[in-house]
């Protein structure tokens, strides 16, 4: 049977990403993880409209915590040091740039391209979505 590109991953794509999300360093895992916060930062005063109880935790942290200790198998500290950056910025603080921590992602546009769109791929499987 032919595989659908572009409609609903199939198992093989499922695990192809994830063993190549796994793959990475630890270095790069970590990398990824400061990247995707720091735009989970961006974007998170919109997600995270529901109040939160005191203690509860937002969206935007329960993403980032389902993706580094999730699908990244990060260790919780590594959630905790990069968790502070998927929070909205302050007013009239600049927004952070993922920039440093791509730096040490792999140097080929095609790799990254791989990496986010498996990364996609997991999220969209995970959360129930379909295509």
């Amino acid at each position: 049977m032919a595989k659908s590109r572009g409609v609903d991953p199939d198992l093989d794509d499922i695990e192809a990403a994830l063993a190549s999300l796994r793959a990475l360093t630890t270095d790069e895992r970590i990398s990824l993880g400061g990247v995707l916060a720091v735009l989970v930062g961006r974007r998170s005063d919109g997600w995270d409209l529901e109040p939160t109880a005191k203690g509860a935790e937002r969206f935007s942290a329960a993403l980032l915590r389902s993706i580094l200790c999730g699908v990244l198998e990060l260790p919780a500290e590594q959630l905790t040091a990069l968790e502070p950056l998927s929070a909205p910025p302050l007013e009239g603080d600049p927004p952070l740039s993922p920039e440093p921590f791509a730096e040490s992602l792999p140097a080929s546009a095609a790799r990254r391209e791989e990496l986010l769109h498996g990364l996609a791929a997991l999220l969209a499987v995970g959360s129930g979505a379909s295509g």
